[in-house]
């Protein structure tokens, strides 16, 4: 698992991991998010934000609608965590869906991505993490 991003979101316990900030390992930055895998991920910007899509939409567009993608145009890595079960697009509306567990997050790794969309059926809690 190698490089793939495990935000901590405040859990403890992630072992071999090195802060985005560029901390040492084992270390934390504010947001408390770490990066696992080998130094060779050469972050070099990231977003993070917290929010609550209301009720159930249908490719709910979190560029554009969270201002995300401003300061990391291109992600290199994605972390997505929802307290709701939904399903997340990358890139465009018209693309295939990823469903998303109730209570987990999904790490991706690999696409470049510039854009995300999100199709919920209620009131649902999201956490994005963008590397680039």
């Amino acid at each position: 698992m190698s490089g793939q991003l495990y935000p901590s979101f405040g859990l403890s316990g992630v072992t071999k991991s090195r802060g985005v900030s560029g901390t040492t390992k084992s270390s934390k930055n504010a947001l408390d998010v770490n990066v696992v895998g080998t130094d060779s991920n050469n972050y070099t910007l990231y977003e993070a934000k917290s929010f609550t899509i209301t009720g159930a939409q249908t490719d709910y567009d979190i560029g554009t609608t969270q201002s995300m993608f401003d300061t990391v145009a291109t992600a290199k890595s994605i972390s997505v965590y929802v307290d709701v079960a939904a399903t997340l697009k990358l890139n465009a509306t018209g693309n295939s869906g990823i469903g998303i567990i109730a209570g987990e997050e999904i790490n991706l790794e690999g696409l470049p991505t510039t854009n995300l969309f999100m199709t919920t059926t209620a009131d649902t809690v999201v956490r994005v993490i963008l590397l680039g």
